[in-house]
């Protein structure tokens, strides 16, 4: 039996590219204006900027609790065959980040003086007062696009859509490029001017991403029809790790800039938001990889399937570690042309330069490990272990980094600030581990010690046949296979005659319509389970999507001798269900 893992390999590197890009998207504007706003508008305002990210990170996490909690919701209904329930979920997902954009915009916009006052512009940075009000109003009506982008990026994977995204993260970097160095050097417009910049870009993006649902053969489409509470709650429940992440950043970012505003002058803090803003690029990066691994968890927790969970595991420790890897030489060696773009040109940012240099410098040490962390907090997020991760969310983004902030800053000053971030992701490691070995009694040894799945989750490795399979011969093979498979497991006459048959002509179809006819190397598997007296067979490939029950209809449908393989397959099965989604081909069988 071949167990390698091919398709999730495959939907892991073909998946992750796309999303990383989307998760960059959101806060790519943001990033573009803090470089502007270094470059050009001088420290006061860099400084102004950064009091008022953590607002962001606000409205980065609930649409973080949306995009993902529908991502794993929706994956895990298509995994399970239920494509009509997860364009439900869509829909309310869709209903209810409207809803709360718009209510967002309306706080925002009344109390934007205070929440202004709340993130620090007070005492002795209250010069920073209306600077940062300034560009809180001209960026809020952009929240609701940005919202959307969050969301649509998330889910525009599951509908096989990737090139939209790329397409609306091009529109969306024109715009606010232009627009802010329109407001810096034409229009003198200030703050304001560029928080309407990156608003607009966030607009001109999301009509490009509205433009895929206009698609005739796409999977999500919004509908009123159906709708339920009950999916909310659970949208919001699964989401909640994505949401507590993000909001313990946020509080981080706060307690952090206040500490700084306590130990040091602007220059400091502008040298912090510097990172922070830095960070917005690498973070996005390495939390694209925690996203992908969220969205093929939830596939694969809707399967039941233990072999793709380990799989997936070792993959996306591998990208985490390798791109966290390369972002650290990155951030390390780059940090002083990196620092350098949000330097202004009127050079009065040279203490803050410096500073900011030996910030990126204790940054890039905690890259590598913050990317294993963000990577297993998601996959427990889309296997369900929802407490485990969102403990291990509040740990990571909040508890260990200020709780070595303020330990060391009595005697190291702002170094305990930039130390702070490398030392809270070493941390957590070491919890991670504690938590294994007191799940397991002992030291995890294994990929499936660090799991965290419970012995009821899929069927006994002895009740599951699985293989690859690239030809007719092979498909004839595991056929041959399953007869064997099935006397041990003593299946009643109907399912030793119905199983090896089904395996045998919806395989060869994928071999006939998709491996042979397709230019491209494309993989293909077959996966046999008897759980709770059920037999569950489960042919996938990523080949051209191919829907067996649509074909019948569609060619010949009255002629009762043409397709009449899949005919007998659908007319002696309990349960036929074809699933396209990830530009995955997913046809499972109930016998």
């Amino acid at each position: 039996m071949n167990k390698e893992g091919g398709i999730i390999r495959s939907l892991y590197r073909s998946t992750v590219v796309s999303i990383v890009i989307s998760a960059v998207a959101a806060m790519f504007g943001m990033l573009i204006d803090g470089v502007i706003i270094g470059k050009f508008l001088g420290t006061d305002c860099m400084a102004a900027y950064g009091l008022v990210t953590p607002l962001f990170s606000i409205i980065t996490a609930v649409s973080g609790v949306l995009a993902i909690g529908a991502q794993v919701s929706c994956a895990k209904q298509l995994g399970a065959g239920k494509a009509d329930r997860a364009r439900q979920i869509f829909s309310v997902c869709i209903l209810a980040t409207v809803i709360i954009s718009l209510i967002a915009i309306v706080i925002l916009l009344i109390f934007c003086r205070p929440l202004c006052t709340i993130m620090g512009a007070k005492k002795n940075a209250e010069e920073l007062l209306p600077l940062a009000e300034a560009y809180l109003y001209g960026i809020s009506p952009g929240i609701l696009p940005v919202m959307l982008l969050f969301v649509f990026n998330s889910l525009m994977r599951l509908d096989g859509d990737a090139n939209q995204v790329i397409a609306a993260v091009v529109v969306m970097t024109i715009f606010d490029i232009a627009g802010d160095l329109l407001v810096a050097l034409v229009l003198h417009a200030g703050m304001a001017g560029m928080g309407i910049s990156t608003a607009i870009s966030y607009y001109a993006a999301l009509f490009v991403l509205l433009l895929h649902f206009r698609k005739p053969d796409i999977l999500f489409r919004f509908s009123l029809k159906g709708l339920q509470k009950s999916d909310l709650a659970a949208i919001l429940r699964i989401g909640a790790p994505t949401a507590i992440g993000s909001g313990s950043t946020m509080l981080r970012n706060l307690i952090l800039n206040l500490i700084m505003v306590s130990l040091a002058d602007s220059s400091a803090v502008a040298a912090l938001t510097v990172r922070n803003t830095l960070n917005t690029l690498f973070g996005a990066i390495l939390l694209g990889i925690g996203m992908t691994t969220s969205m093929i968890a939830g596939m694969v927790r809707g399967e039941e399937d233990r072999t793709s969970a380990r799989h997936l595991m070792r993959i996306s420790w591998r990208y985490a570690l390798i791109f966290g890897v390369l972002l650290a030489v990155l951030a390390f060696a780059a940090a002083q042309p990196l620092v350098m773009l949000f330097a202004s040109v009127r050079n009065d940012s040279v203490q803050m330069t410096g500073y900011a240099v030996r910030a990126m410098r204790f940054y890039a040490f905690g890259l590598p490990l913050y990317g294993i962390n963000m990577v297993f907090v998601n996959y427990l997020q889309g296997m369900g272990r929802l407490k485990l991760a969102n403990t291990f969310s509040v740990l990571d983004n909040l508890v260990f980094a200020v709780a070595a902030a303020l330990a060391f800053s009595p005697v190291m000053d702002m170094t305990a600030v930039w130390l702070s971030y490398p030392v809270g992701e070493a941390l957590m490691i070491l919890t991670i581990l504690i938590a294994a070995i007191r799940e397991k009694k002992r030291f995890p040894h294994s990929t499936e010690d660090l799991m965290f799945l419970p012995d009821t989750f899929g069927a006994a490795e002895e009740d599951v046949y699985e293989r690859s399979f690239q030809t007719v011969d092979e498909v004839m093979t595991a056929a041959g296979e399953l007869d064997g498979f099935m006397k041990e497991h003593e299946a009643a006459p109907r399912q030793k005659l119905l199983i090896p048959l089904c395996v045998e002509e919806m395989a060869k179809n994928v071999v006939q319509y998709g491996l042979e006819k397709e230019k491209k190397k494309h993989d293909a598997e077959i996966r046999v389970v008897q759980k709770n007296g059920e037999w569950i067979i489960r042919v996938r490939d990523n080949c051209k999507a191919f829907d067996p029950k649509k074909w019948i209809q569609i060619n010949n449908p009255d002629d009762p001798s043409a397709n009449i393989g899949i005919r007998m397959v659908c007319g002696m099965a309990k349960d036929v269900q074809y699933v396209n989604a990830m530009q995955l081909n997913n046809l499972i069988i109930r016998a």
